[in-house]
């Protein structure tokens, strides 16, 4: 048994304030009763001391020992300490061990006994004072004397059980001799912890008199949401961005060359396979944290039979908060915005913008105050509030935002990817391609990246460094069940890349993740701020590492792309949408009709329309800007055919032509799908029919590649994916409605598929482009003339633009949405626990980011053995 310090002696201290705050219990407590009050609160906290150790280590600049994690239960965060500072001793720091010998576990029972004692020395040593209440200073430095006692016990790497039981007997005893410190120094404490909580959750602004913002604080008071499952630390997690660890340092783990220097390296394949493996295959965090324990305890029990087996207990992390530490995985190296909820606004705001003081002294959340238009009742402020309260699972009320931004910074994103062994070679590779002149195989043969060799003068794409990128935006429902959420993503893509890799999932930049609203937001600028800013970075030189940099290197990066759907690619290029009169965003071709009765998209004379430029575009633009109130915006938009984009600040960006008409939405879920459906209206395929087509189809033998059509059309076509509409077109169409359609509508459908095979394929030429470009013109006068001018589809209008987006971007291979749209679906297979899921998804994201970034630095042994099992699990995303 240890010694425990005597109780100490009260005596009559003179206080400057009659109560203090406790964080704890959220009440004035006097100071008289306030030593009492915290023996009594401390008795039903089992996690007390720890609270105000970490008080303490904050207050000395002393790193914290992270006990706690959203990750793993109570039990599991009590072998914290010693996985993850084993771990990170071990394999940063190459510490050897030598065998489990009896001098050893002398040692190491003997350093316990030894940081004991002079635990107890302290102590006995403070109370032996008589004036030691009235002495602060005495207090602290006691206290920073305790403080280093425990870290000099974390320090000891104990390897048997005893050991461990003995260390823990330690860890109680100091923890005693803290809390029988006296109330002088905790008054410090609570007034640090009282300044930490309000700074946690979103620092105080100057108060306010104004009656609007205490009636918004007592409004958000009626309505508080319960979260019985979160602590004040996950829920400061998710909104607070960490420190984390520069993207250099993620992964740059040392290589080894002995022999228990090599099983070391062994040990950190193993744990990296271990977190791939989760990432890749969707594996919730519950179960891969049981299977962690699992192997931690497995590999506890059979250490005494071997020496490798007990260093690999040693080492291996006890949850899965303990691997990615041990790993240095940050999976929080993003940045959080409050969103204002109103779809027609959605501002963004830090968090610490949004709580005040009321002249109450009262904490409340802050509402929207964005004004866009000085005149009209658009004058006035949103006014929707931006955080509401949450009840966690310690009692404590915390604000927490209703929406939530997530955006993950460009440039470290592209230093990443840089980092990596082989890219900035595979970036270069298109400056030694010979192609003709009238060939298009990629976007390198278009006359945007031939443009950009050089702007004013200066060399960008030719030059070293110059890199070029490609956005898409789309939303998707994260939940299979559950229709009425929908998040929205931003991605982009290096198109330096050759196009074999360019949309890889680990060459794929996850920018943002834009939260679930009511209904999608009418405009996207207020979501493009953060990525105009990084844009602008790039466009003047940033420099970062790169591999073949290691100490920096200055690049320059800039949009040239925008692919998205049709929708989607009118909010983020500054056109109005499909329904409107000017509903093209090539050209200004005007439709008559209306949503109500219908919209007249006939007329194929391609060669009447006027074309759309981006001199025209700027000078509408500007007088956009010129509006006064909402109204007189609206009127002028529809007017001219133009709207706002932020993307229109970066000086070199061309809204007409730097977006692309997606050849996936367009031809395939477009025009194929709407054709298909018109024919079964029309009763062109009936049963009788739809039967004779289901057994043509199965008579058609297609390579392994293309893939078989679902069967039973029928029932399924409604359910096909671009994928398989690509394949019905493409592949089937013809054979299978042969002398089944009539023979006027047969013929139209042939002059559809034909315009396809010209050009959907990796190489095309020059004069494949254009006579599929009067293929569709002639394919849509055709369907005008056989279902009327009101069958005819904003899609088929925009099929005779896919010439001008060849000649600018080249084939379609390098610029449709296939690998996007396989990405959402991926992104809808991530496990959540449907609260805050923008933060998880760009968690999981990013998690799986840095393990792509790792591989570079892994160590060298076993490489060769592990790398299979590792593209086996990447082949799945």
């Amino acid at each position: 048994m240890f010694k425990r310090p005597r109780e100490p002696v009260s005596s009559p201290v003179k206080r400057s304030k009659q109560s203090v705050f406790c964080p704890h219990c959220k009440e004035q407590v006097a100071n008289r009763t306030f030593i009492e009050h915290k023996r009594r609160f401390f008795e039903k906290k089992s996690n007390s001391w720890r609270d105000a150790r970490d008080l303490q280590f904050a207050r000395l600049n002393v790193p914290v020992i992270n006990e706690d994690s959203s990750d793993s239960s109570e039990d599991e965060r009590n072998g914290n300490d010693q996985a993850t500072e084993n771990i990170g001793n071990v394999i940063m720091q190459d510490t050897r061990m030598e065998k489990n010998s009896s001098a050893e576990k002398g040692s190491i029972e003997q350093q316990i006994t030894e940081i004991v004692q002079d635990a107890g020395n302290i102590s006995e040593e403070y109370h032996s004072t008589d004036t030691f209440m009235a002495d602060s200073k005495l207090t602290a430095r006691t206290e920073e004397l305790l403080m280093q006692c425990l870290l000099k016990l974390d320090d000891i790497h104990v390897i048997t059980d005893d050991q461990r039981a003995m260390r823990k007997n330690a860890v109680v005893y100091i923890q005693n001799c803290c809390e029988k410190l006296p109330n002088g120094f905790q008054d410090e404490l609570c007034e640090d912890e009282a300044h930490n909580n309000e700074t946690e959750h979103g620092t105080e602004t100057e108060s306010s008199n104004d009656e609007g913002e205490e009636k918004a604080a007592s409004d958000i008071d009626s309505d508080i949401e319960e979260w019985p499952a979160c602590d004040r630390e996950e829920l400061r997690k998710d909104l607070i961005r960490s420190a984390g660890f520069a993207s250099r340092e993620i992964c740059r783990l040392p290589q080894q060359d002995t022999a228990v220097q090599s099983f070391t390296g062994l040990i950190t394949w193993f744990m990296y396979f271990l977190l791939f493996w989760k990432c890749c295959n969707f594996i919730s965090e519950t179960s891969i944290n049981t299977l962690i324990m699992f192997l931690y305890k497995f590999f506890q029990v059979i250490s005494a039979e071997n020496y490798l087996v007990a260093r690999l207990a040693t080492i291996f992390p006890t949850s899965l908060y303990a691997l990615r530490q041990a790993l240095k995985i940050d999976r929080d190296d993003f940045d959080r915005y409050v969103t204002c909820p109103n779809p027609v606004c959605t501002h963004l705001y830090k968090l610490e913008d949004c709580i005040g003081v009321n002249s109450k002294g009262e904490r409340y959340a802050k509402t929207c105050s964005n004004a866009p238009f000085l005149k009209g009742k658009y004058r006035k402020a949103c006014g929707h509030r931006l955080l509401k309260k949450v009840l966690l699972k310690d009692g404590s009320v915390q604000f927490t935002p209703h929406k939530v931004y997530c955006y993950r910074s460009i440039i470290n994103s592209l230093e990443g990817i840089l980092m990596r062994e082989g890219i900035e070679q595979h970036c270069d590779h298109w400056k030694h391609r010979h192609i003709n002149e009238a060939e298009y195989a990629d976007v390198y043969d278009g006359q945007i990246w031939k443009d950009f060799q050089e702007y004013n003068g200066k060399e960008f794409l030719k030059g070293e460094n110059g890199f070029a990128f490609m956005l898409n935006i789309d939303w998707f429902q994260p939940f299979d069940r559950r229709k009425d959420i929908s998040i929205g993503v931003i991605y982009m893509v290096l198109m330096n890349l050759p196009r074999e890799l360019r949309f890889k999932r680990e060459n794929m930049l996850l920018v943002s993740i834009l939260p679930a609203l009511e209904k999608e937001p009418t405009h996207l600028n207020s979501f493009l701020g953060p990525i105009i800013t990084d844009l602008k970075q790039l466009w003047s030189g940033v420099n970062i590492q790169t591999y073949r940099n290691p100490n920096g290197v200055a690049v320059r990066g800039a949009l040239l792309c925008a692919a998205a759907d049709v929708p989607a690619a009118r909010k983020l290029c500054g056109f109005l949408g499909h329904a409107a009169s000017y509903g093209c965003s090539k050209c200004l071709k005007k439709f008559p009709g209306n949503v109500k009765d219908g919209m007249d998209y006939s007329g194929f004379n391609k060669y009447e329309w006027p074309i759309r430029t981006h001199r025209k575009h700027v000078r509408v633009i500007n007088y956009l800007k010129s509006c006064k109130t909402k109204t007189a915006r609206a009127r002028a938009e529809s007017k001219y055919g133009y709207r706002y984009t932020a993307l229109l600040e970066l000086e070199y960006y061309d809204a007409v032509r730097f977006h692309v008409i997606d050849p996936m939405h367009n031809l395939f879920l477009g025009i194929a799908k709407k054709t298909f459906k018109k024919w079964i209206s029309l009763e062109l395929l009936g049963k009788t029919n739809m039967e004779i087509l289901q057994a043509r189809i199965g008579e058609i033998n297609v390579s392994t590649d293309i893939g078989r059509l679902p069967g039973n059309i029928s029932a399924n076509y409604g359910g096909f994916t671009a994928d398989q509409w690509k394949n019905w077109t493409l592949v089937y169409s013809l054979y299978a409605l042969k002398d089944i359609l009539p023979p006027q509508h047969y013929k139209c459908w042939h002059t559809f598929v034909v315009a396809c095979r010209k050009i959907v394929k990796p190489h095309i030429t020059y004069s494949e482009a254009k006579t599929a470009d009067i293929l569709f013109t002639k394919f849509g006068k055709q369907f005008e003339e056989l279902y009327g001018a009101n069958a005819v589809t904003p899609n088929m209008h925009l099929a005779c633009h896919l010439f001008e987006c060849i000649e600018e971007y080249g084939s379609l291979y390098g610029f449709w949405l296939f690998s996007f749209e396989r990405y959402n679906g991926l992104m809808s297979s991530v496990n959540t626990n449907n609260r805050n899921i923008e933060i998880q998804l760009m968690r999981e994201f990013v998690t799986l980011d840095s393990l792509f970034n790792m591989r570079t630095f892994l160590p060298t042994n076993g490489t060769a053995e592990f790398d299979p099992f590792v593209a086996m699990c990447s082949a799945r995303n």
